[in-house]
């Protein structure tokens, strides 16, 4: 753990190889930035582009971000496996369902879950990915919570990252982290953050936002929810900015806060 003064940062940016924009948001915050971590989406459409830009990449600690959800409106990811075998987390149109009350309503079989887990951990690797930890895109693991099968998902899962030689980043057990004590929104939200740093105690952080370049044709018509066209692509940006402004770099600069991955905890 961080010594008596000394302050850590887990930075981490999801949705890695979700689209082409998201890559190049990732990859430049990671050098020129404080970002350390990305999760990776293997069904996404971008996850070829991602694996060319990512792969063999040194100091970069990469992360399985499982999906067996696609929120989307725009854009449908489909499951690796047949879709027979994880008939529970898609929809009519083979897609991964919109959200984890989707899959709540259909019938959680964590058996199919896992399955899919296995299979993007496998594809990711066979890419030439170091996979270093795991997480869970938008939390499924809250679905066995409070339940007969809350115990046994635990073991399971617990089996699952020691066999794999995996960090657990969101399912299981968390690493010991805290949140930045930040609030604010849209654009006052960098400069809160900055603030933040320069008065962070002594202890181990975490960071998580979702990079994108807002201005990004690719980007723009992008949307999940009830959001307009635009108005996610704007959100992201800001995320993007969150591990790259200028005053967020200067200000963990001057805290002597330092940013590292989940391997170096």
């Amino acid at each position: 753990m961080a010594t008596a003064s000394a302050a850590r940062i887990v930075t981490r940016a999801d949705d890695l190889g979700s689209y082409r924009s998201a890559n190049r948001a990732i990859y430049d915050a990671w050098k020129k930035g404080i970002l350390r971590n990305s999760s990776i989406i293997v069904p996404g459409g971008a996850f070829d582009h991602a694996v060319d830009m990512f792969r063999g990449e040194k100091g970069f600690c990469i992360g399985l971000h499982s999906a067996v959800t696609c929120e989307w409106n725009n854009v449908r990811w489909k499951p690796l496996l047949p879709v027979g075998k994880v008939r529970s987390i898609v929809d009519e149109q083979g897609a991964l369902r919109k959200s984890t009350q989707e899959i709540q309503k259909a019938g959680v079989v964590f058996a199919e879950m896992l399955a899919e887990m296995q299979a993007q951990l496998d594809k990711a690797r066979k890419a030439g990915l170091d996979i270093r930890y795991v997480d869970g895109h938008m939390a499924p693991g809250w679905l066995f919570e409070g339940t007969d099968d809350t115990r046994r998902y635990a073991d399971v899962v617990a089996r699952w990252l020691e066999k794999e030689g995996l960090i657990s980043a969101g399912w299981g057990n968390k690493l010991p982290l805290s949140r930045l004590p930040v609030t604010a929104r849209g654009e006052d939200r960098i400069a809160a953050i900055a603030a933040a740093i320069r008065t962070l105690p002594a202890g181990d952080y975490i960071m998580v936002s979702h990079p994108m370049y807002g201005d990004d044709p690719e980007v723009q018509p992008a949307t999940y929810g009830d959001a307009k066209p635009g108005q996610i692509a704007r959100q992201r940006d800001t995320e993007r900015r969150m591990f790259m402004d200028p005053a967020i770099v200067a200000a963990a600069k001057e805290r002597g806060l330092k940013p590292i991955g989940y391997d170096e905890m």
